[in-house]
């Protein structure tokens, strides 16, 4: 696995708002992960994390098996940050934008007591 990414309902609806990505995402907390390694470990990896998807309780599951699938699939995560400052303009808003070591288990404490920061 390559990278593993938090996007709050908020974001997500940032996101269909600006109309920057050629598609619409379901408004909710979603999590982006992207895989790397040979067609057969990718595939693998995309269908144990469906099961655990499914195990607790995910909903909307979609795995891209294309290059060009992929690049659909994560433009709107890539267009985030201009989404959500399209939103408001000429405001200064206090993005939280890096790459912070988060283990899994402390995921849901994390989201669970999450303000956004796009309703300030």
């Amino acid at each position: 696995m390559q990278c593993v990414e938090l996007l709050d309902d908020a974001m997500i609806s940032a996101i269909n708002q600006a109309g920057i990505s050629k598609r619409q995402y379901p408004e909710k907390d979603s999590i982006f992960f992207k895989f790397v390694g040979s067609e057969r470990a990718t595939e693998e990896a995309i269908q144990e994390v469906r099961r655990i998807t499914d195990k607790w309780g995910g909903k909307d599951f979609e795995a891209s098996h294309t290059p060009e699938e992929s690049k659909e699939l994560w433009q709107g995560r890539k267009t985030a940050l201009w989404s959500a400052m399209a939103m408001h303009p000429g405001e200064q808003i206090p993005f939280l934008n890096g790459h912070p070591y988060v283990t899994l288990t402390q995921t849901r404490p994390l989201n669970a007591g999450r303000t956004s920061l796009l309703d300030h």
